[in-house]
């Protein structure tokens, strides 16, 4: 028995392509403007301490975890999970 496989026009594989792009984008933008509003928060004094030894960053909110990566020249984006993991990547080093 044949199977039938469906076969995209070049417009639709076009417009998938540009809507992939306009995400790219928008993450992109939204990574840069959280860095700067971290960057502009550090120059203004306003920088959370850092975590002791018992604390840990689990009771920070996802915006002092993403200040502290904005004033190491991390990548900002993320859920709380991953934002932790990449400090904890870069405690490391």
């Amino acid at each position: 028995m044949a199977q039938h496989i469906e076969r995209k026009s070049q417009t639709a594989w076009d417009a998938e392509r540009a809507e992939a792009k306009a995400k790219a984008a928008v993450t992109i933008e939204e990574n840069r403007v959280a860095a700067l509003a971290a960057r502009d928060a550090a120059l203004k004094g306003d920088v959370v301490e850092a975590p002791d030894e018992e604390q840990g960053y689990d009771s920070y909110t996802v915006d002092e975890l993403k200040g502290f990566l904005g004033e190491r020249d991390l990548p900002v984006s993320g859920n709380k999970g991953e934002l932790i993991a990449r400090l904890e990547e870069s405690d490391a080093e």
